[in-house]
């Protein structure tokens, strides 16, 4: 079995990318798609990016 794939969001803070992740979350429970969204710092970001199948980006 594959595993979820995962979506991060990162930003200066990992804030304002709070309610993009609210709603991408409610999207995909309509679709019935097992996803995992997170937000996230862009020092973080440095440190995790190989564990994302989607790196999107914000300011």
């Amino acid at each position: 079995m594959d595993a979820k794939p995962i979506i991060m969001l990162a930003c200066s803070a990992g804030m304002s990318t709070s309610i993009l992740v609210q709603r991408m979350e409610e999207a995909a429970k309509k679709l019935d798609c097992e996803i995992t969204v997170l937000a996230i710092s862009t020092i973080e970001a440095i440190h995790r990016w190989q564990e994302a199948s989607i790196l999107l980006l914000g300011p």
